[in-house]
């Protein structure tokens, strides 16, 4: 026997909007990643150098983001 489950007998989502200034969560998330990184956990990172690369990748894309919020 199946169950009958549909996603339209699901309560629907909340949706939550909220505005973030993009230059407060980059200085944000940089400040947690140095913390993160300061304690030893690079060493917890098995490709260091891709996790770097990721990371400039992340914020070049919000600086692509905050470019586009001012305008």
């Amino acid at each position: 026997m199946t169950s009958n489950h549909s996603i339209n007998s699901r309560p629907d989502l909340e949706v939550f909007y909220e505005s973030v200034e993009i230059s407060r969560f980059k200085s944000n998330l940089r400040c947690v990643l140095f913390d993160y990184l300061s304690v030893k956990h690079y060493d917890l990172i098995p490709d260091f150098e891709s996790f770097m690369q990721d990371m400039n990748s992340l914020f070049d894309f919000l600086d692509s983001l905050e470019k586009i919020e001012r305008s």
